[in-house]
């Protein structure tokens, strides 16, 4: 299943805890251990932003579970697991934090029958969740699902500078390698262009807790970061100066 989260902040809650899960169930094997459990949460209190790890003041800790019974995911205070204790969160952190929960559990949603463990642990983890591309994002124009070979023959008689957005094997088996170690999921993205001399060239794009950079062979990713793609796709303006519209 595909889906598309507008707000960063409710996509990146969505994003963790799948990724959570999928890097348990590598070690685990089976779906139904994943949830049988609570998950112990950070919430930032200003922003709503969610975290396994406790980053310390202005975030308050919460278990977060999925309740069989009444199908959806909910959180509870540490110290009572029965209820939760808002005060703490300013409104609009209350808000992404309620967001975040009805939307898991609408895309994990499963009739009475069917709500079980291991069925709402493999709708979350198999969910897909698409970026949210504008108009003016060149992603949204120059996206083409095709291989290297396709790649190099659509852009063999295309001007110096054009390019486009596909998902290579390697940008693939990138993604993989490094959500094996990373803490926050990532998305790696191939751009393939037509350089100077008419070669046909390549450049993975990572995009990670809502930034974007070039990979340069660094693991760490400690990378120069941009907040849009328009924004990263600019500083190589030498090299990306027309998209090559899907």
């Amino acid at each position: 299943m595909k889906v598309t989260v507008v707000d960063r902040l409710i996509r990146h809650n969505i994003a963790l805890f799948q990724h959570l899960m999928r890097r348990q169930l590598e070690k685990k094997q089976r779906f139904n251990e994943l949830l049988q459990r609570t998950y112990r949460a950070y919430i930032n209190c200003e922003t709503g932003e969610l975290s396994f790890q406790d980053l310390g003041k202005g975030w308050k800790s919460v278990l977060l579970f999925f309740s069989e019974k009444d199908g959806e995911f909910e959180v509870n205070d540490v110290d009572n697991e029965t209820c939760f204790d808002c005060s703490k969160l300013n409104e609009k952190a209350m808000k992404v934090m309620v967001d975040t929960l009805k939307t898991m559990s609408g895309v994990c949603a499963e009739p009475p029958q069917r709500r079980k463990i291991e069925n709402i642990v493999r709708n979350l983890i198999e969910l897909e969740i698409e970026l949210p591309l504008g108009d003016s994002d060149p992603m949204h124009a120059a996206w083409h699902s095709i291989d290297r070979y396709h790649a190099e023959y659509l852009l063999e008689k295309a001007a110096v500078g054009t390019y486009l957005f596909r998902k290579g094997e390697f940008a693939s088996q990138l993604e993989e390698q490094l959500n094996e170690e990373s803490i926050q999921p990532v998305v790696c993205i191939t751009v393939t262009y037509r350089g100077w001399e008419g070669k046909i060239a390549e450049k993975i794009i990572v995009f990670r807790n809502g930034d974007w950079l070039f990979y340069d062979d660094d693991p760490d990713l400690e990378g120069e970061c941009y907040s849009t793609l328009n924004e990263l796709i600019a500083t190589q303006e030498d090299l990306f100066r027309l998209p090559l519209k899907n």
